[in-house]
């Protein structure tokens, strides 16, 4: 039976072995921005209704903790020492709740409720592709619906965004951030549009020339 020093000496042996042989350290990144304080100047007037993110829904190729680099035509890459700290479907919906709230001004209330009677405004978004080609781009399709149920309105879009990256993983998450912030742009102008009586057509945003913005985005720990 192995004593307890003996177990103590087999883990540091391990530990130093694996720093040894370089084993990677597992680094953990988000798609949520770094929080920006609110500025009381300009504080968004009491809104007339809410807005509900539904789940997000992602390709099952991607759909996973790693990082899944595209590499030539067909051939995917698993880089195990680069994660997303939350499921990447919960790190889409997260980032577009966050984006949206704080563009539009209104409560996000998914799983929540008003508790008012407030008119709100679901959202559904279906990822249909979500490339990640390091010193190339990070690309990000997706189809998606704004209703209103109370007043019977709806508009279903579809969206594709490139953004060019460098050969950094830090890199390739800020692209990333940007194809998302892009995406609920473009989502914000639809909910807005729902107050018109005209026709609902699907909105686009001018392309930027795609500077970089900022420094890279810091590892989230562990969840």
């Amino acid at each position: 039976m192995m004593t307890i020093r003996g177990m103590c000496a087999t883990a540091g042996l391990a530990a130093l072995l694996s720093a040894c042989l370089g084993t990677p350290e597992t680094r953990f990144y988000t798609l949520l921005r770094p929080s920006v304080e609110p500025d009381p100047a300009r504080a968004a007037p009491a809104s007339a209704y809410a807005i509900e993110v539904l789940p997000v829904s992602v390709p099952a190729q991607v759909d996973m903790p790693q990082f899944v680099l595209r590499q030539g035509d067909g051939e995917l890459a698993l880089v195990e020492s680069r994660q997303w700290a939350a499921p990447l479907a919960q790190e889409l919906r997260l980032g577009l709740s966050e984006h949206l709230a704080r563009e539009l001004g209104v409560r996000e209330v998914y799983r929540l409720g008003t508790g008012t009677g407030m008119p709100v405004r679901r959202i559904k978004v279906d990822v249909t592709r979500f490339d990640s080609v390091l010193g190339r781009h990070a690309r990000l399709d997706a189809g998606w619906n704004v209703r209103d149920d109370a007043r019977g309105v709806s508009v279903t879009c579809s969206t594709q965004l490139q953004e060019r990256v460098g050969e950094s993983y830090e890199d390739l998450v800020l692209g990333h951030q940007r194809a998302l912030a892009r995406l609920a742009g473009e989502i914000a102008l639809a909910v807005r549009a729902l107050d018109g009586n005209g026709a609902l057509d699907c909105p686009r945003l001018p392309v930027p020339g795609n500077p970089g913005d900022g420094s890279p985005p810091q590892p989230a720990s562990a969840r």
